[in-house]
């Protein structure tokens, strides 16, 4: 059973996790805005591993509706829908893995709907590349966190169910 100092100790690794997430976010796509504004994308990082660049994503992963007319306001929507509804989990979680992956969820994800409101798409600007050719498409790191996070709610999961049985 975990106490109310706990809990709210918990709830607070999850806020702060985002909200750290969410500034790191900003910062690197300042930078990247200011680097593209003064001629200097892209940069090389290494021709088998990476460049930055920049990109507007008008979609969501991989440019999905991008395209679409409705797309981009409807993703901001989901996204604003979704981060209200993991802030919400977040209240009711009690697990260091579980707060630590929504945090990274949520501010990935509300770094994501601002930049959908202030640019009307979100900016992008790590390439991974091979033989100095692209092969992956252009993300950010609200995206990695996302990403990052999904996989630590999924090991959480799968713990917990194992555990269980």
């Amino acid at each position: 059973m975990v106490n109310a100092s706990s809990y709210l100790s918990l709830r607070k690794l999850g806020l702060a996790t985002a909200a750290l997430i969410l500034g790191v976010d900003a910062a690197t796509k300042a930078t990247a805005l200011w680097a593209a504004g003064q001629g200097l994308f892209p940069i090389s990082l290494h021709p088998n591993f990476a460049a930055l660049t920049l990109a507007y994503n008008r979609g969501m992963s991989f440019s999905l509706l991008a395209e679409t007319p409705l797309g981009p306001y409807a993703l901001t929507l989901v996204g604003i829908a979704a981060s209200l509804w993991f802030v919400h989990w977040l209240g009711e979680s009690r697990d260091k893995l579980h707060q630590l992956g929504l945090g990274l969820i949520i501010g990935g994800a509300v770094g994501n709907v601002i930049d959908r409101l202030q640019h009307g798409a979100v900016v992008d600007f790590f390439m991974p590349t091979w033989g100095g050719e692209a092969y992956f498409p252009v993300f950010n790191v609200a995206d990695t966190c996302i990403t990052v996070g999904v996989v630590l709610l999924c090991a959480h999961w799968f713990v917990t169910e194992r555990k269980a049985k």
